[in-house]
């Protein structure tokens, strides 16, 4: 079926983009391998966070340097602003190389890719809901989850997305995807304007979003335009990659290893530097200026890509959003299920086997065919 598109502006875009990037354009059809692996990795660290606030109060474990030295493993909501920031570079890449597609065939690639997962993990969830709801006691992060029957009004905001209900009501990972496929919408216009901005511009662009979001960050709704600077964030490092990544490379050993500990410990620490309550989201974009630096590590160092390549980061990075989709659902099952029965260890242990093997079988039973589709959009055959 061909589609009447409502094309994006090509002959003035590719004008404006056409020395964007020496290193994505020398190789159009690259994938960034390291950052799926960086996105497997934050995945992971979604798991251990969770697991944390299941058991231990606040998601603290331990004291001292024990609790130094797991702080890292535990930044769940760094790992989803570094999705955010990804996302935002990755959707960029087409545009950047020349590949500006009719808006039409954008948003079906993106609701294939993102929304029909989501459907099945959704399914996963309710079924949970509704054999163990209220299992949970006294503890008070579980309580907003599976915390009452399924019912069919929660059941279609899920499904449809619509207004400011409890997004964490089946799944306590559900709440980014809202975001993400709100902020997928406008992506295309985000991204035309970013690439006709000036770099001053753009940084004014994000902290505007920014201040808009925190402004009115009580609300469900409005809080997207603080996750739109996220976005933005991405779109710029992409737009940039190979000045950045020249600049990075022209440095020292040295300054590069001061870079790295920079990046690392604002990405990880970006909220301890707002601590009041109302404007704690503040500390997003600090954390995605973190994770931006670690980005350009990961695609400019050949230590760092190496090691990302490995099998472990690799096989994490492919099922990352599947794992990210479902290992939520066997945390709330198990502890229906066991609960205080068996070890903390013991627990953890299972928990994140039954959590990596369910969410293989979701990539290759839901999520890949779901990719498949959306690779064949607006493609002839």
């Amino acid at each position: 079926m061909s589609v009447s598109p409502i094309a994006l502006p090509t002959t003035r875009l590719e004008q404006d983009t056409e020395s964007i990037s020496i290193r994505v354009q020398n190789r159009p059809e690259k994938r960034f391998h390291e950052l799926d692996s960086m996105r497997g990795l934050a995945a992971l660290v979604v798991v251990f966070h969770h697991y944390a606030h299941m058991f231990f109060p606040d998601g603290k474990i331990g004291t001292g340097v024990t609790k130094l030295v797991l702080f890292p493993f535990l930044a769940g909501h760094a790992s989803v602003m570094l999705f955010f920031l990804l996302s935002g570079f990755v959707l960029s890449l087409p545009f950047i190389r020349g590949k500006s597609q009719p808006y039409l065939i954008f948003i079906q690639r993106r609701v294939l890719r993102i929304y029909g997962p989501y459907l099945g993990a959704l399914l996963l969830s309710l079924a949970g809901c509704a054999l163990w709801h209220n299992r949970f006691g006294a503890i008070q992060w579980a309580s907003i989850t599976w915390n009452h029957p399924v019912e069919l009004k929660s059941v279609i905001q899920h499904v449809l997305f619509i207004g400011d209900y409890d997004y964490t009501q089946y799944n306590t990972a559900f709440w980014s995807l809202v975001y993400e496929m709100r902020i997928s919408l406008i992506f295309p216009l985000l991204f035309i304007i970013v690439s006709r901005l000036s770099l001053i511009s753009s940084i004014f662009v994000i902290g505007g979003f920014t201040l808009a979001g925190i402004h009115v960050g009580v609300h469900q709704t409005l809080i997207t335009f603080e996750y739109i600077a996220i976005f933005l964030v991405g779109i710029l490092l992409a737009k940039n990659m190979d000045r950045v990544g020249v600049l990075y490379k022209s440095i020292s050993p040295m300054w590069r290893i001061l870079f790295a500990l920079l990046s690392a410990t604002v990405y990880i620490c970006g909220h301890s530097l707002v601590v009041y309550g109302p404007i704690w989201h503040l500390g997003d974009l600090p954390t995605a200026l973190g994770a931006a630096g670690l980005m350009v590590i990961a695609l400019n160092s050949v230590l760092a890509s190496r090691l990302l390549d490995t099998p472990i980061p690799s096989f994490l990075g492919r099922i990352s959003y599947s794992l990210y989709l479902v290992h939520g659902t066997v945390l709330f099952a198990m502890t229906a299920l066991m609960g205080n029965k068996i070890s903390h260890l013991l627990f953890f242990g299972l928990y994140l086997t039954v959590s990596i093997l369910l969410s293989w079988g979701f990539y290759l039973g839901v999520e890949a065919p779901f990719m498949e589709m959306s690779r064949r959009v607006g493609r002839k055959t």
